[in-house]
């Protein structure tokens, strides 16, 4: 069955506003993060402040940067990027992007989290190091996660994110992965596993998971430049099982913008009384702005639930 997205039309689009990350503050007020660029490349965090019955108004701007970049060999020297909030009883936390730079390769990410304790105005790292880098099952970088909560732990999540693979010359491959039972720190490797794999040999990247109960979207692409980004779609089949349906991922003619003409990725997508709210990214992977497309829910929730449960979303939306 076609999900039909609306696109409503693009924020921000005079700057650079990449992977933006909703943070729902209030019922009347919803925090966009995002990532621009400073002069010399290098990417750091801010944010806008939305109300989810006129999007298009702009509330406040944090022109940050929220979070500083890391010193001298640290994972995010080269830039910070946020990707997903988990909310618990006495703060919210971030889980961010951390870039750094290597003389062997173009560039290396990992996962780093930040922690705010005034409901998400400000942020400190809680670490200077990150929660999820190169190792025995991600060799070469871990990026855009996406985090749920099982049960009432706040401890106790799962962690769905991108994982390269492979690198084909300076081109690095990745799909998307999911560790259960991650507590930030440590994590049982056991429980390791691809879940949104390639499609073809020519597939070159599968990014930024974002999960509401049976449904997951992301972003793919090929290396041909003429297939650039693409949002996608799957379904969940099983516990830790998803299909790949892509062709279900269609976009609605009303409201086209010129903005998003050459690539759609990046999608963040939050429920909000009876519809969906995706924000993403248009050509130049963040360049033109920050667009959102609608959904009516009914479109897609009579999709009969996982039989064998699916994890809580806690306090994430």
């Amino acid at each position: 069955m076609p999900q039909l997205w609306r696109k409503e039309g693009f924020l921000l689009s005079g700057t650079r506003a990449q992977i933006p990350t909703v943070l729902p503050v209030s019922e009347s007020l919803w925090r966009i993060f995002y990532s621009n660029r400073t002069p010399d490349n290098k990417s750091y965090i801010q944010s806008v402040d939305i109300d989810p019955e006129a999007p298009f108004r702009i509330l406040d701007r944090n022109l940050g940067p929220i979070l500083p970049l890391g010193g001298i060999g640290e994972f995010d020297s080269f830039g910070t990027m946020p990707s997903c909030f988990h909310q618990t009883i006495s703060e919210v936390r971030m889980y961010y992007i951390g870039w750094s730079i290597r003389a062997d390769a173009p560039f290396q990410n990992s996962i780093g989290l930040a922690i705010s304790k005034d409901g998400g105005k400000t942020f400190h790292k809680a670490f200077r190091g990150p929660v999820l880098s190169t190792g025995p099952e991600d060799p070469f970088t871990s990026t855009t996660p996406f985090v749920i909560q099982r049960g009432d732990s706040a401890l106790n999540i799962d962690l769905y994110y991108a994982s390269g693979t492979e690198y084909r010359g300076t081109e690095l491959r990745y799909c998307i992965k999911l560790k259960k039972h991650f507590g930030h720190v440590h994590y049982n490797e056991i429980d390791d596993c691809r879940i949104i794999e390639y499609v073809s040999d020519a597939e070159g990247g599968i990014c930024r998971p974002c999960v509401i109960g049976n449904h997951m979207w992301y972003c793919y692409r090929n290396r041909d430049p003429k297939n650039s980004y693409k949002i996608g779609y799957a379904k969940r089949t099983g516990l830790d099982r998803w299909s790949r349906t892509d062709t279900e991922m269609q976009w609605s003619p009303v409201n086209y913008s010129v903005l998003d003409t050459e690539m759609a990725c990046y999608p963040f997508v939050l429920k909000y009384r009876d519809t969906y709210y995706m924000f993403y990214n248009g050509n130049g992977f963040g360049a033109t702005g920050i667009g959102l497309a609608t959904l009516p829910t009914k479109e897609i929730d009579a999709i009969p639930s996982d039989p064998s449960g699916s994890p809580q979303a806690g306090r994430i939306f």
